[in-house]
């Protein structure tokens, strides 16, 4: 990636567009996302009516840039959204609104492109200092959301290149005897057990369902907010043995994403549902699950995790991108 000319001062919009919301905002004159505006994706039939409606909403000029990232993979110039029934011509976006740039990645890409630039103020540890990371080493980034997305980010000659991934759609393997009977509850269920089936927050009900199943104890909720509430404030063994199960099984994979791109930059988490679950995180299991790598433990080790806590770092992300020439 090379750096384009400076066009930072024209009007410029980035957008975030997931399964459940969409975030937008307008870049300031630095080239940092303003007030965020969050809208449900199911409020619109498209992607162009939602950019409309944000802009007649916020009223400011109407843009010549626009960076997306987009919940799903990007080849070439038709886009399709992998949880929701959305798809676009990135050709056709361009002329329909007048642009004069625009530019499309896959969300977690855009989180990727964030990494290098972030600092002890935007994230914080997660399990005991296991080293600082090296500035030039691969790294890579976990956000459980609708789904999970993985990516990975490695120096190129001219700073970083982010790798797009569907890691999520991997097989998930159990490691515990409780873990191999939630999986096998599951794979009766669905035929197959992705890394998502589990780690997002559909997944969250699912573990909470099966826990319940095997355990003979009655459902108390149905929807992923409402176990992660009954789990924080302990109302609900099974609500926290599900958070607690989730939090080992994502070290597990996370560890797995750390051996692919031997990621000595570090692994980051991300998304809202690992913001509000953090206090049971940080004491879960997951730091030794993603240590429990047998012959592959001495590669991770001395890799640190974080979350990612600064707000929706995929915007700043498409402000990056912006401001490159792929």
């Amino acid at each position: 990636m090379k750096v384009a000319r400076d066009d930072t001062g024209l009007p410029s919009v980035v957008a975030d567009i997931g399964a459940t919301n969409i975030r937008f905002a307008r870049l300031t004159a630095r080239g940092n996302p303003g007030p965020i505006v969050k809208l449900s994706t199911s409020a619109f039939p498209d992607l162009e009516a939602a950019l409309t409606h944000f802009l007649k909403l916020e009223g400011g000029p109407w843009p010549v840039r626009l960076g997306l990232a987009v919940a799903g993979p990007v080849h070439g110039d038709e886009v399709k959204l992998t949880n929701v029934q959305w798809q676009f011509s990135i050709r056709g976006l361009k002329k329909d609104m007048n642009l004069e740039r625009i530019a499309v990645v896959n969300d977690l890409e855009a989180l990727a492109l964030v990494l290098p630039h972030l600092n002890s103020e935007d994230a914080v540890l997660i399990g005991e200092e296991a080293g600082n990371g090296s500035i030039r080493a691969p790294m890579a980034v976990l956000c459980p959301g609708t789904g999970l997305g993985i990516a990975g980010l490695v120096p190129a000659e001219q700073g970083w290149r982010p790798i797009a991934t569907e890691g999520g759609h991997t097989s998930l393997s159990p490691l515990t005897e409780k873990e191999m009977a939630v999986w096998q509850f599951l794979r009766e269920r669905h035929g197959r057990v992705s890394v998502e089936r589990v780690l997002s927050g559909p997944g969250i009900v699912e573990l909470y369902t099966a826990l319940a199943s095997l355990e003979g104890r009655q459902l108390e909720a149905a929807s992923p907010e409402d176990i992660v509430r009954l789990a924080l404030d302990g109302e609900s063994p099974l609500a926290v043995e599900t958070i607690e199960m989730f939090c080992a099984w994502l070290g597990d994979v996370a560890g797995d994403v750390a051996l692919m791109y031997v990621a000595r930059g570090g692994v980051w988490l991300a998304g809202d549902i690992l913001l509000t679950i953090f206090e049971i995180l940080k004491r879960s299991q997951f730091r030794r699950r993603f240590e429990h790598k047998g012959r592959g433990t001495a590669v991770v080790a001395h890799t640190p995790t974080y979350l990612i806590s600064i707000e929706s770092p995929v915007l700043r992300g498409c402000a990056y991108l912006l401001d490159l020439s792929v």
